[in-house]
């Protein structure tokens, strides 16, 4: 992974990858509006449901990576299949809350802000849960079939299941460039998602 900078905060070193703040500065300027802010929060929301997990499971965390899109949290004790279940699926879940905060706001203040805010919250949980080594869904689905299979069995059920998702993922995320009307974000995530399928295989 390629570093721009790093430094400490307390026990925990902080990692930057190069193309990070540049994401950032695109979704704000390619959108130029509070629906950036939104996505944004949204993430951040994501990635804080895995470090409340982290703490309260008390695994601790080593090191946090910041990347083109989300963040890579490693951890100082290894846990079981059990917890790390756990801490996978809290981003995702994490996000499935916020957007029912966001649609309850919704039917309180009829806008296009918190609509928005639950679309882009939801879509985050359900691109998560997409069972692929890289995200959260991988990780959900190793520690199940870790836990309730036997190790060879367990790896075939997950090669079957990475390789049905990497299919499905692929297509969907051609479609989404084919008819996003070149929306630069849109674009620039399933760039990134590509990226993350194949580095997978």
């Amino acid at each position: 992974m390629k570093i721009l900078k790093h430094f400490s905060l307390g026990n925990i070193r902080v990692n930057i990858h190069f193309l990070s703040p540049l994401s950032v500065f695109a979704l704000i300027f390619a959108e130029s509006s509070i629906y950036s802010f939104v996505v944004l929060f949204c993430a951040l929301i994501h990635e804080m449901g895995h470090i409340a997990a982290i703490y309260f499971l008390k695994a601790g965390i080593s090191e946090i990576s910041l990347l083109p899109f989300g963040a890579e949290i490693k951890m100082k004790n290894t846990v079981g299949y059990l917890y790390d279940f756990i801490i996978a699926i809290s981003g995702p879940f994490s996000n499935i809350i916020l957007g029912g905060i966001f649609w309850s706001i919704y039917l309180l203040c009829p806008h296009p802000v918190p609509l928005f805010g639950l679309i882009s919250s939801l879509f985050l949980a359900a691109i998560n849960l997409v069972p692929v080594k890289s995200f959260d869904g991988g990780r959900c689905v190793r520690s199940l079939a870790f836990s309730l299979m036997e190790y060879e069995k367990a790896l075939r059920f997950i090669k079957i299941t990475e390789l049905l998702s990497l299919i499905v993922l692929t297509f969907l995320s051609f479609l989404a460039v084919r008819y996003s009307y070149f929306n630069i974000s849109l674009c620039a995530i399933c760039i990134y998602l590509f990226v993350c399928v194949y580095s997978a295989q």
